[in-house]
């Protein structure tokens, strides 16, 4: 008999946890999706997110700049292929190194 009324036991605990925890989780869950919109609506998260783009983007402009800067034969040029020397994300790069230049930030 005893082993009946532990069995018992057990499973109404188990359905009253699982019925708790699953309001618990649903309260979790909803709280979670209210920061996370009240976050994406955030005119600072926004401005992050811009900066950190452009921070990258200018960080692959460096980057490509030194690479066509280095080429393998030694001349300095690069190889284009015929193309432009100066795309817009390289001038981009251009202006961002000499301001650092002129500020003191980059040797």
């Amino acid at each position: 008999m005893g082993y009946k009324r532990m069995a018992l036991a057990l499973g109404v605990g188990y359905v009253l946890g699982a019925k708790a925890g699953e309001k618990r989780y649903e309260q979790i869950k909803g709280s979670w999706e209210k920061v996370q919109t009240s976050v994406e609506q955030s005119p600072l998260a926004r401005w992050l997110t811009e900066m950190g783009k452009e921070a990258a983007n200018r960080g692959v402009a460096a980057a490509s700049n030194y690479r066509r800067g280095h080429s393998e034969d030694g001349d300095g040029e690069g190889s284009n292929g015929g193309r432009k020397k100066s795309s817009e994300p390289v001038a981009v790069a251009r202006r961002f190194l000499s301001t650092a230049r002129e500020r003191g930030r980059v040797a």
